[in-house]
């Protein structure tokens, strides 16, 4: 499945694989007993609850960011004399 075709696009798969391992590894380490979750996940049909999600970047040592590029928030601090205002834009 293409990346940005996923519901959930995301990098998951790609580092999994750079990290050499198996579905069924990540699935033991964070305590699931099968792959389908993983395998959801990495498709893009389910996301990982936020739990999980600190699993896998803690498994990879990645920001979540880095495994999901489209879901990340950026916020903007403009600073006037006196005044300062914050906006926050998140790319959902």
């Amino acid at each position: 499945m293409d990346y940005k075709q996923q519901q959930y696009p995301n990098k998951l798969r790609v580092i999994r694989r750079k990290a050499r391992y198996t579905q069924e590894h990540v699935a033991t380490l964070l305590g699931h007993n099968n792959t389908v979750t993983i395998s959801a996940w990495e498709t893009g049909k389910t996301m990982p609850s936020g739990t999980n999600l600190i699993k896998l970047c803690i498994l990879y040592e990645k920001l979540p960011q880095e495994l999901y590029p489209d879901y990340v928030t950026l916020t903007h601090v403009v600073t006037l004399p006196g005044h300062s205002i914050r906006t926050t834009r998140a790319n959902l």
